[in-house]
């Protein structure tokens, strides 16, 4: 039971640690980025904070809170 117990709490803290190191990936890469928006235009998200993609608009870096968004957007614009 103690062999079970122990398991479990390692398996579960492993996997704690993966979710947070993809979420620092993530962030990582967009990091350093000025974008010319203080808010998704299509969710309204403060995109200083949720910053996950973006787009080159009429010469301008535009972001967006997710891929979702951005495509929501740029698909509002044809």
């Amino acid at each position: 039971m103690k062999y079970l117990i122990t398991l479990f709490i390692s398996a579960f803290i492993l996997c704690s640690c993966k979710n947070e190191q993809a979420h620092d990936t993530k962030t990582s890469l967009v990091s350093g980025i000025t974008v010319v928006n203080e808010t998704d235009p299509v969710c309204h998200m403060d995109v200083k904070e949720h910053l996950s993609d973006t787009a080159m608009i009429d010469g301008q870096i535009w972001g967006f809170c997710s891929i979702v968004c951005k495509e929501k957007y740029l698909d509002s614009r044809k």
